[in-house]
């Protein structure tokens, strides 16, 4: 009997790029982010944040607000594979994002990051839901 392969969980590191709902046309930005297993998240040059999971892949993440009267922003979406996707809420803006994660297993053998993201990306759009 095959065993089934472990499916990846959103611990790690992964590269996170995104784009605001005012740049147009569309440019994305990217940055690494680790969660880490007990539900904070560390990104270089930010004061972290907390990250939550929940059925069916749907995911969350949000940094700590410094800034007085700023608004936090949240980031949902959902995880599949060494790929997520979703959309940023909490600003008047908000915008969308994906990710793939560090460790991807076929990353340096001709395989993209958009290789990694298609199959989530068919399977999930438009169909994204945060966690409850």
């Amino acid at each position: 009997m095959k065993q089934a392969t472990p499916q990846p969980t959103i611990e790690g590191t992964w590269t996170v790029y995104y784009t605001w709902l005012t740049s147009q046309p569309a440019e994305y930005y990217s940055i690494d982010i680790t969660f880490n297993a007990d539900g904070t998240l560390t990104q270089k040059n930010s004061s972290g944040g907390t990250w939550t999971s929940g059925a069916n892949g749907a995911m969350s993440w949000a940094y700590k607000v410094t800034n007085p009267g700023a608004s936090p922003i949240t980031y949902s979406g959902n995880i599949i594979g060494y790929a997520m996707l979703g959309k940023m809420t909490g600003c008047w803006y908000g915008g969308w994002w994906y990710a793939v994660k560090k460790d991807y297993p076929y990353g340096g053998h001709g395989v993209t990051d958009a290789d990694a993201i298609g199959d989530a990306v068919r399977m999930m759009a438009p169909n994204i839901v945060a966690p409850e």
